[in-house]
């Protein structure tokens, strides 16, 4: 399944017309693995060729060295490019986290037995399409624009160039609706918080 250029979509009422895929850039700077710049740099050019336009930065990701990486590539195409970010969130210099993390072995072991088994629908479907789960999973969440009535726009992360196109390609994937009942209970079955409760944050915005 190869990559085409992204749909643009409104971002709410009335608002610019942003790609109906984002890229978060966090991995750009830290976490999964070593950073490579200049596969992060080429993953940039080939998103904005893309129509990828929304871009997820924040200073938290590398204690600012993320929003500097980013820099000259804003500022090279400012009139395309959106930017999504967090702000609020406190974390000390030095620490690799921002968030109270349960990591104790039987939590984790725990949870990853209880949701392995949630994985054999995802991977069925993928194997009888000769897609990956990934897109599989992102396909979902695209479709969700039509069960909340609302814009959806993923921001899924990589700073690959392969699985960019990956990405891109699954925002045009229709899955039937027996596909999406196959899917739909899977989230409510997930064990083990990842995020801290945010309920209070959805209240506010309400």
């Amino acid at each position: 399944m190869s990559a085409s250029i992204l749909p643009a979509l409104s971002l709410g009422a009335g608002g610019p017309l942003v790609g109906a895929q984002g890229l978060g850039c966090m991995g750009f700077s830290e976490f999964y693995g070593p950073t490579a710049p200049a596969e992060a740099r080429e993953t940039l050019q080939i998103a904005l060729a893309l129509g990828v336009t929304m871009f997820d930065t924040a200073d938290l990701y590398g204690d600012g060295d993320n929003e500097r990486f980013l820099g000259p590539f804003v500022r090279a195409h400012r009139d395309r490019v959106f930017l999504a970010t967090k702000f609020g969130i406190v974390r000390r210099a030095g620490e690799k986290s921002w968030s109270e993390v349960r990591g104790d072995r039987a939590f984790v072991r725990q949870s990853v037995d209880a949701n392995a088994a949630l994985l054999e629908p995802v991977r069925d479907i993928a194997a009888r399409r000769q897609i990956t789960p990934a897109q599989v999973a992102l396909a979902w969440v695209h479709q969700r624009s039509r069960v909340h009535g609302l814009t959806v726009i993923p921001i899924p992360g990589t700073r690959s160039p392969a699985r960019l196109r990956q990405n891109v390609a699954a925002a045009t994937l229709a899955l039937p609706d027996s596909e999406l009942a196959a899917l739909e209970p899977l989230a409510a079955r997930v064990a083990g918080a990842r995020y801290p409760d945010m309920s209070s944050t959805a209240t506010a915005r309400e």
